[in-house]
């Protein structure tokens, strides 16, 4: 049986766009901001590689990564911040976008933030046969993992075998280095530079992304008549963006 070493180099330099972009909201186009990792080789002896090769056997299937020895075939996820993409969210008329963004650190441990909310869990990794076990925090039931590489900064993660997301590596940050706003904090900002025209009274708003990876905001006048006064399409980066007739829109936090 071949036995393999995974060596994690996870060097990524972000380099966010903060305060001039204004539909750069997809993972693949914030992805293409970030340095390109030294892939530099190690030239390494036969000698040296018939070493290692009876030290893996000894181990019995097991397989080392930063440090740690875990019995498994696969792979931890690197550590850095994760954008997860995923397309097919159920929800009571069909289906919505989620966004979600995985901070990881080397021990397997992080916390995840959801785009909608601004919501964040922490939670602990570990490996399990052919997938990797993800505890939130306060549940002792795990969310089976199953990882498919696409490329050395895009995973295909699916919970339970079904449900799947797309995950792009940002870099190595927090997720505040991020400084991405979420939809409720959009939400608000959208409610307040609206209801500043004179006259306007918006009392309800609703939130979601759109095919470009942008924030659309639907202003209404109460939640019980629900009259549509206006569409906001904005960036998350930046809150820039344009009404329902192609003004202008720009949403800044309280300072």
């Amino acid at each position: 049986m071949n036995r393999r070493i995974f060596a994690f180099l996870t060097a990524f330099t972000a380099v966010v766009c903060l305060g001039s972009c204004t539909d750069v909201d997809e993972p693949e186009s914030a992805a293409k901001m970030i340095a390109d990792t030294d892939n530099s080789q190690i030239s390494t002896s036969d000698e040296e590689i018939t070493s290692v090769e009876e030290t893996v056997s000894a181990e019995e299937d097991t397989l080392l990564t930063d440090g740690e020895v875990f019995s498994s075939d696969i792979e931890m996820i690197p550590t850095g911040l994760w954008w997860a993409v995923n397309e097919h969210v159920p929800t009571l008329d069909g289906e919505a976008r989620e966004d979600s963004y995985y901070q990881i650190n080397s021990s397997g441990n992080g916390t995840v933030t959801y785009q909608s909310s601004g919501q964040s869990v922490a939670f602990r990794t570990k490996l399990n046969g052919d997938h990797i076990d993800l505890y939130f925090e306060g549940q002792d039931v795990a969310a089976p993992l199953y990882i498919n590489k696409v490329d050395e900064t895009t995973l295909e993660v699916s919970f339970n075998s079904r449900n799947t997301e797309t995950w792009t590596n940002m870099g190595q940050m927090t997720y505040e280095d991020f400084h991405v706003m979420n939809n409720a904090q959009l939400s608000d900002m959208a409610k307040e530079s609206f209801n500043s025209q004179d006259g306007a009274a918006c009392g309800y708003t609703e939130a979601h992304i759109d095919d470009a990876g942008n924030v659309v905001i639907e202003l209404y006048d109460t939640v019980e008549d629900k009259n549509l006064l206006d569409t906001y399409t904005v960036a998350r980066f930046n809150g820039m963006g344009t009404d329902k007739n192609g003004k202008p829109v720009y949403l800044a936090p309280k300072e």
